[in-house]
């Protein structure tokens, strides 16, 4: 694989941290995510390390302070705050969004998405 294959999703993962605070730049999110998504319902080559180095570029480069927050905040150990910010629910979402595609064909990991967000709207 070409090595843009790993950078590009990484780089659509980093443009998305900058939704959050300090920089509030709201629409960058949709970005990120819509990449995302695109990813997860391609029928690509690779789509597993795909969504693996948007994760690294999302979470593992722009959410870092997330271990600092549980760690200082939490009063938790290192090793908790670490596991803490390694199972957060984007990479949980992903993962199972992964395995719908992997069993009900290209538009599983849609499907997951509509019944998941539906779920939320409900309040439950």
């Amino acid at each position: 694989m070409k090595i843009l294959n790993f950078i590009i999703p990484a780089l659509f993962g980093l443009i998305g941290i900058f939704a959050f605070a300090p920089f509030s730049i709201k629409f960058l999110i949709f970005i990120s995510y819509g990449y995302l998504i695109r990813l997860l319902i391609s029928n690509n080559n690779g789509v597993f390390w795909k969504v693996f180095c948007w994760g690294l570029g999302h979470w593992g480069l722009g959410m870092s302070w997330i271990i600092v927050s549980v760690y200082y905040y939490g009063e938790t150990t290192i090793a908790m705050s670490s596991f803490v910010r390694q199972n957060d629910t984007p990479t949980f979402l992903s993962t199972i969004a992964l395995l719908f595609k992997k069993l009900y064909g290209n538009l599983g990991s849609l499907r997951f998405y509509i019944v998941f967000f539906e779920f939320l709207k409900k309040g439950n």
